[in-house]
């Protein structure tokens, strides 16, 4: 059930006016998450203002997530909007705008993490200036990634295949289509386009299996096809890899079929394993800011080699 009392109040000052962005902060800082790990804890569809003393409805939304252990805030209706459209892309703005009329967002809200818990979201977020006693930041999601559902063969036998061997929570395959445009002051619009990368990603437990084919165009000198395949596990506040990300130069459906069912085989085997924190680990979780995605992967697969081990037997 929703909370009664506003858990929104160091994000908004008494007058309903919003807190202000940091200045030390990095801008469009993606995360990723696993649906079933968001709960609703507050949403309301419009929020108050009062200037001069004078009260006036804002239709914009105050909505509060958490993820585990972490506070997430909603604040803009494009991008209350674009979470919902990313699940359900046939809710068009003004299907959206009546929904919002007759009936809770905080319902709307439960019942879409509630059937699309076998996702994933990847969001970009921004922080609060210092709030409250304890003068820390808050974070609010300034937007959401566009996804294009799709359907593949291949992906559909690499499924089946993980299937056969482990249980799992859920799968997707998709594009990656742009990511939502947000009007919040500081926060750049971002042009809606189709990227070359599909991906499919399997969901177990705090892990998922990420497979990307950058498609190639065909020309002499151009981009050239290229598979990917990582192995990520959530860990406390960041992603870790749990292998070191494995790279074909050619398209999924050009790789030896024996050569990738046994890497598959090897991921299979290390997300059925167990793993325990190191006595000695202390992960220090950096953000991305302009690190390349080589170095960027490389950092994600130490932090696992070297703050976990595996349990023998």
């Amino acid at each position: 059930m929703p909370r009664l009392e506003d858990t929104l109040d160091d994000v908004f000052d008494r007058n309903g006016i919003f807190v202000g962005w940091s200045q030390d902060m990095f801008l469009d800082e993606p995360i990723e998450l696993l649906v079933k790990n968001l709960q609703v804890k507050e949403a309301v569809a419009y929020r108050a203002e009062f200037k001069s003393n004078v009260r006036r409805t804002v239709k914009e939304p105050k909505i509060h997530l958490t993820y585990k252990n972490t506070d997430l805030y909603i604040i803009s209706r494009r991008v209350c909007w674009d979470l919902i459209r990313n699940f359900d892309p046939e809710i068009d703005y003004r299907t959206f705008l009546e929904m919002l009329e007759y009936f809770s967002l905080y319902k709307i809200l439960e019942d879409y993490l509630h059937d699309y818990a076998d996702r994933t979201l990847r969001c970009w977020v921004m922080e609060t200036v210092p709030v409250g006693e304890d003068e820390s930041r808050r974070t609010i999601i300034t937007a959401i990634q566009h996804t294009e559902t799709v359907s593949n063969i291949i992906h559909n036998e690499i499924v089946k295949y993980v299937k056969s061997k482990t249980e799992i929570d859920g799968h997707e395959s998709f594009f990656r289509v742009g990511k939502s445009v947000n009007s919040q002051p500081g926060v750049s619009p971002t042009t809606h386009k189709r990227f070359n990368a599909c991906y499919l990603r399997i969901i177990k437990g705090d892990m998922f299996l990420e497979l990307q084919e950058q498609v190639g165009d065909g020309y002499a000198g151009g981009r050239k096809p290229r598979s990917e395949i990582r192995l990520f596990k959530e860990d406390g506040e960041g992603l870790v890899q749990m292998k070191p990300k494995m790279t074909f130069v050619r398209n999924l459906e050009s790789i030896d079929s024996v050569v990738l069912y046994k890497y598959l085989d090897e991921i299979i085997e290390t997300m059925e394993a167990k793993f325990v924190k190191k006595p000695s680990a202390n992960i220090q979780y950096k953000k991305r800011g302009k690190m390349t995605q080589a170095e960027w992967d490389t950092i994600q697969y130490m932090w696992f080699a070297n703050s976990f081990s595996k349990v023998e037997g």
